[in-house]
């Protein structure tokens, strides 16, 4: 039976609110000033629902800010300067306000009720907005997913209490399941740098195409997956899953790829590869191929289910090639514009589903126009955007500039390296790459 929406109670119910609790919190603040204290790091003023109360808490948080006093004449003042007294009832209101609650107690207590009742008006409101747009013929479903998280990210924000000074104290089992959630890189040499890659943390391999960005997240994926045993899912850009299984299989065999893709895999790495085989298909590696381009929801939509399908804590997300993310209805001028906008979607996804994001990214072919092509954080995020993530990875090749030089089979490129940037000045560090199999390798 067809249920009509605007038969539903519940949408002429009259929107949560507890006046009885913002009447209390104010006159409590304006009786003793120190309660101002205990409730700043919970309200805004539009936490409250009634437009005089949020009036008063503005004029009171002002005159927190110049160091005034806070009083019944001080906040008539403040109201009066604005042009607010009348809008909140005049002086008699507040006076009344004070007189009706005599205890100035519970204030945390009164502010955490308020906060609550704004919460779910935020979400009411925010969810009555969605099923209008989801009625009209013309909506979206990407751009409603995207609606959806940008009013799931709005209101986690709005509804983020602090807690205030609490004991710094861990349990032994805290400390553990700290430390073991640290998940160690390929290589000694950049783990001595950044120490690993932490729950939460959002790193960018950046690079012009060539650079090795892609061998380099493959190295990631075959150490986390296949060596330490985590479930990792790679999201990769235009490349098939016979394709990402012969890099892999190049990577750890040390065999040329052109020969694997050929099926001339020499004799004597024969019993190498099918050992590989076998680990690889052992591992638990899910794999999202973007064809050509996606949304950021359903990215995570697919991530969530392939996260399902593990059924075992995630050790490592990779999304390859961020110009390929999109957000519906967003536009951009500048590709660091995309990137910077891409990277804040994705930050909180990280702590989401528990676990650490590698994502990789074109850098501003402006670069190659310097003599000195080494990639600066500019190059990725512009001017602004040096803390949007946690820890950032440069691979550089110089022999690709260098058209002089004949690359021979089974000879590395010996002066490439790694740049790290990780809050502060880079850190270079050398390695070699193996055109021949696509493979990084730190020098010892």
């Amino acid at each position: 039976m067809k249920k009509a929406l605007n038969n539903e109670p519940s949408l002429y119910k009259v929107p949560p609110q507890s006046i009885e609790a913002e009447e209390s919190l104010l006159s409590a603040i304006l009786i003793q000033n120190e309660n101002l204290i205990a409730v700043r790091d919970i309200l805004d003023p539009e936490d409250f629902y009634r437009s005089a109360h949020q009036k008063i808490f503005s004029a009171i948080l002002k005159l927190a800010n110049q160091r005034t006093p806070i009083d019944l004449v001080t906040t008539v003042n403040c109201l009066k300067t604005n042009g607010q007294l009348e809008e909140i009832g005049g002086a008699f209101y507040l006076a009344q306000l004070v007189d009706s609650v005599p205890m100035a107690v519970n204030a945390r207590h009164y502010a955490k009720i308020i906060k609550k009742c704004s919460t779910k008006r935020r979400i009411i409101e925010g969810t009555n907005s969605l099923v209008k747009k989801a009625f009209e013929p013309a909506s979206e479903i990407d751009e409603l997913l995207a609606d959806i998280l940008e009013m799931q990210s709005k209101i986690m924000r709005n509804s983020a209490a602090g807690n205030g000074a609490i004991k710094l104290k861990m349990t032994t089992e805290d400390l553990q399941s700290y430390f073991s959630s640290l998940r160690e890189t390929p290589f000694n040499s950049l783990n001595q740098v950044i120490e690993g890659l932490m729950v939460g943390e959002l790193t960018i391999i950046g690079g012009r195409p060539g650079m090795g960005k892609t061998a380099l997240a493959l190295e990631f994926l075959s150490h986390t997956a296949i060596d330490e045993g985590s479930p990792v899912i790679y999201c990769g850009a235009q490349m098939s899953k016979p394709r990402i299984y012969a890099r892999l299989l190049a990577q750890r065999c040390k065999i040329n790829l052109r020969k694997i893709l050929g099926g001339r895999v020499p004799e004597e790495k024969q019993k190498q590869l099918l050992e590989n085989h076998r680990l690889i298909n052992q591992a638990s590696i899910e794999t999202i191929i973007i064809k050509n381009r996606i949304s950021v929801p359903d990215l995570m939509a697919q991530v969530l289910r392939a996260l399902d399908r593990t059924k075992e804590k995630l050790g490592l997300l990779i999304i390859e090639n961020l110009q390929q993310l999109i957000w519906p209805g967003k536009t951009f001028e500048r590709d660091w514009e995309q990137v910077s906008f891409m990277v804040e979607k994705l930050r909180p996804f990280c702590y989401e589903i528990g676990t650490p994001i590698i994502a990789s990214s074109q850098l501003n072919r402006k670069l190659e126009d310097r003599e000195d092509k080494r990639p600066l954080l500019s190059d990725l995020f512009g001017k602004a955007g040096e803390d949007l993530a946690d820890n950032v990875f440069f691979p550089f090749r110089p022999n690709v500039y260098d058209k002089s030089i004949i690359k021979e089979e089974g000879r590395p490129e010996k002066d490439a390296e790694i740049s790290i940037s990780k809050g502060g000045a880079p850190v270079r560090l050398p390695f070699v790459f193996w055109g021949d199999y696509l493979s990084w390798e730190e020098i010892e």
